[in-house]
């Protein structure tokens, strides 16, 4: 993909399926004002160190994000593999 490309969020849940989509746009709209079609993301790839702890749980109310970091936060603890995404768990 070319550095300069800039998808809308529908054509990035068509390249790599987000399974909170239907959050994820409910922020894009209430919290940005803004459309699905708007092309404000950028594909690409981030380290893990350049991740900043505060973005991966970062609202207080949300249990399921609560469960779901907790989740991986043993699965490292105990050396077990990170399941990847699966819509039949509760974590998504």
């Amino acid at each position: 993909m070319s550095d300069d490309l800039w998808l809308s969020a529908a054509e990035c849940n068509q390249l790599s399926p987000d399974a909170d989509y239907g959050s994820t746009i409910d922020n894009l709209e209430a919290l940005y004002a803004t459309s699905i079609e708007l092309k404000c993301w950028k594909p690409e790839s981030v380290s893990m160190g350049r991740i900043d702890p505060g973005q991966l749980l970062d609202d207080p109310d949300d249990v399921d994000g609560d469960a779901k970091v907790e989740s991986i936060r043993e699965s490292v603890r105990t050396g077990a593999p990170v399941p990847p995404c699966d819509h039949r768990s509760p974590f998504g």
